[in-house]
Order: structure tokens, then sequence, then C-alpha cells
């Protein structure tokens, strides 16, 4: 009898300590799949961080290489223009400072040439006058342009319009109205886009 006791305590013993290993099992099974969602969660937020930032780095990626040919095509344009604007006047203040007597006509259609406007219509008006002032010349002249630089910047309209300072000197400056003693001397034009071409508007010793 007291056997049948024994055997009898030790099952219900068994069977508690069964029990017991069950929960700690289970407790464990569920701390472990409390870990593992955190640690599921924690990667899919490093994910997701991972991937927005990577897309901002695209999306400024694309807008760079968008953008910088743009921006560096317009900056070439400005200096185009603004290379164009300093050329052409230039180019007309040495053709008003370069006066053949022998070619006197050709001098004055040059200077027509190379005006527009006001300025144009004055230099057509007078050019018999001109013509009849260079033939009496003894020798021809000659001019260079030292320098020239923008007072105003030009844009981009079709009519555009740009001030210019240049520093020129001639062997008769008195042929635009300069002091015969100064060879050096500082010319303000007004240049004005026509027909693609820069021109001179009004012309001014500075």
């Amino acid at each position: 009898m007291a056997a049948e006791v024994d055997a009898s305590q030790r099952l219900i013993a068994a069977r508690v300590d069964l029990d017991k290993a069950t929960r700690t099992t289970r407790l464990a099974a569920i701390n472990a799949g409390d870990a593992l969602r955190r640690r599921a969660r924690r990667r899919r937020r490093r994910m997701i961080v991972a991937t927005v930032v990577t897309a901002m780095v695209v999306l400024a990626l694309l807008i760079l290489v968008v953008l910088l040919p743009l921006r560096v095509s317009a900056e070439q344009e400005v200096a185009q223009r603004n290379d164009d604007v300093l050329n052409a006047a230039s180019a007309a203040v040495t053709s008003m400072l370069t006066a053949d007597p022998k070619q006197a006509e050709r001098y004055a259609d040059s200077v027509i040439s190379v005006s527009v406007g006001e300025q144009r219509e004055r230099v057509s008006g007078t050019r018999r006058e001109l013509i009849d002032e260079i033939s009496r010349q003894d020798a021809a002249s000659t001019g260079v342009v030292l320098s020239a630089g923008l007072l105003t910047d030009p844009s981009d309209a079709a009519d555009a319009t740009a001030d210019v300072l240049l520093v020129a000197e001639a062997t008769n400056p008195a042929i635009i109205g300069g002091d015969p003693a100064r060879r050096r001397m500082p010319i303000v034009l007004t240049m004005r886009l026509v027909d693609q071409v820069w021109k001179v508007a009004k012309a001014r010793l500075g």
C-alpha cells in the first residue's frame, strides 16, 4: 500500500514538473516571438529609412543631371551674347577711326552700315559732308580699341540694347570729334540688336 502511495506521489510530482516545463517553454517561445517581432520591426524601419534616403539621393542626382546642363548652357549663352556685343562695338569704333582720303565714300558707307536708328539717320544725312571732310585729310587715319567693357548687360530680347565703354587710340581723334592733342580717348556706345546683328544706336565721347 505504501508503495502505491509513493508511486502516486511521484506521478503527481512528475506531472507538476511537466506542467512547469511546458509553461516555461511556452513563455520562452512567447518571449522569443516578441523579440523576433521587435527585431523585424526594427529591420523594417531601417529598410524604410534606407529606401527613403536612397530615393532622395537618386532624385537629387536626377535633378543635378537635368539642371546642370541647362545652367551651363544658359551661362554659355550669356557669355556668347556679351562677347558678340563687345566684338561688334570694337569693330564699329575701329571702322569710325579708320579712314583713307582716297576711299572717303567707302569710309562713310562703312560707318553707316554699323549704325542703326538715329545714329544711322544722322550719319546718312551728313554723308556728303563726311565724304568731303575725309577727302581733305592729308593722310589715312587709323584707330585701335585698347579695351572694351559692358556698362549694361544685354538681354536675350530680339531688340536688346547694351551700353559699352571702350578706350581707343587714334591717329586722328578729331574724325569723331575728339581732341587732336589726345590720341587716347574713352568712347561710350549704345549697341542695339537688329536682325541678330549688334549695331551702334548712339555714340559719344566718354
